[in-house]
């Protein structure tokens, strides 16, 4: 009877067995890894908690991508949540970055593109002092011309009149005429008016 029962569980296992493996083969059972198990290259492989790698080499992983329109790495992250985490501030060389907060090379700019751009014009057209100014002249009574050495399309040009020689009822105005700034001082009754006067350029970092 012993002979017998040893048989029967010998042929039960061994159907056991072949069942698993045909099952494996089938795809119905997941051929890659799970958690504790080696890692099995070509599947997908699953677990439920996070793997640390630590070595004394010169790296921990490296992996190599044979094809030639293939990516080596792929990172997929969860809504909200970034693909990756580092440690160091260290520089990596040879790693280009296509955005930097959502903004992409052409919309940033230096410090130095902020300006200043400042014109202190005398009555006569001339320049007194200024910064990033290519020439200020004078085409007639009150009509002056200023050219930065950039400008942009929606930036905010500020002109005011030297206090030492206007008088109440004179005005100012600037408009934009291509790479130039027009500046038309008038007196209250709308003439013309020699003055000296001072112009600031001021423009957002998109209006450069």
């Amino acid at each position: 009877m012993r002979r017998r029962w040893d048989m029967f569980g010998m042929g039960l296992t061994g159907m056991l067995a072949g069942l698993l493996v045909g099952l494996l083969v089938a795809g119905v059972l997941p051929a890659g890894a799970a958690t504790g198990a080696p890692l099995v290259l070509g599947e997908a492989n699953g677990a439920s908690k996070g793997t640390v790698m630590r070595t004394g080499g010169v790296r921990s992983l490296k992996i190599v991508n044979n094809r030639s329109t293939g990516t080596p790495l792929e990172l997929v992250a969860q809504n909200g949540m970034p693909p990756l985490q580092v440690n160091s501030s260290g520089k990596v060389a040879r790693l280009n970055v296509d955005m930097l907060d959502g903004l992409d090379s052409s919309e940033l700019v230096t410090v130095f593109d902020y300006g200043p751009w400042i014109a202190a014009v005398a009555s006569n057209g001339t320049l007194t002092r200024g910064s990033r100014v290519n020439s200020t002249s004078r085409s007639s009574a009150g009509v002056y011309v200023v050219t930065f050495d950039r400008t942009g399309t929606d930036c905010i040009y500020q002109a005011t009149l030297d206090t030492a020689q206007s008088v109440a009822g004179d005005t100012i105005t600037t408009a934009q005429s291509g790479v130039q700034i027009d500046v038309t001082v008038v007196n209250a009754a709308g003439t013309g008016k020699d003055a000296a006067f001072y112009l600031h350029m001021m423009c957002l970092p998109g209006d450069l």
